[in-house]
């Protein structure tokens, strides 16, 4: 049913169908003629005819229904981006494990080119590797050779990618950058 024009007692108005109430306005004030009609469709909304058939109730119903699917999705995507996160703090933890290594490996680099670490340190670990028959190698005690521990640690990195794959960036710039060049 549509808003139809009524009037009583000499001032128009509008009403839902033919039965409804009239819901009066001032003629020629469009505020009042507005909310008139605002009235008569709040009328057949509140009586069910607007939707169709569809009563406020199910419509109503319909909101909680989707706004619960909504808040189930939410807390889904809370426990999954929870469990992601966990995964990448293990993941930084890891790496910053693999940076202390390298940093412990390049501290014990030996003088000797020609003399290979036997041990790696272990993150958390006394790193005590062996060089050459069983000799410790050196410690900060002796002023290393920053040639011969960035070679070191340019053959160690290569090594590294030939058993894992490449490094994003080329094992010179690392080696630089892990001894400060």
């Amino acid at each position: 049913m549509p808003v139809n024009s009524c009037s009583e007692n000499g001032r128009p108005g509008f009403k839902w169908g033919d039965a409804g109430k009239c819901y009066l306005y001032t003629a020629n004030d469009e505020n009042s003629k507005r909310e008139a009609r605002k009235k008569a469709l709040a009328q057949g909304l509140a009586i069910g005819d607007i939707g169709k058939g569809v009563t406020m109730k199910t419509n109503l119903d319909k909101m909680i229904q989707d706004h619960d699917a909504m808040k189930a999705w939410h807390e889904e995507m809370a426990k999954f981006s929870a469990e992601k996160m966990q995964d990448h703090i293990k993941a930084a933890n890891w790496h910053a494990s693999q940076g202390e290594l390298i940093k412990g490996i390049m501290n014990e680099v030996p003088l000797d080119p020609e003399k290979k670490v036997v041990s790696i340190p272990t993150p958390g670990g006394a790193p005590t590797p062996t060089s050459g028959a069983g000799k410790t190698a050196p410690t900060n005690d002796l002023p290393l050779d920053p040639e011969v521990k960035k070679a070191d640690l340019v053959s160690l990195l290569k090594t590294y990618e030939e058993q894992f794959g490449k490094f994003d960036v080329d094992v010179e710039s690392i080696a630089s950058f892990l001894i400060n060049d």
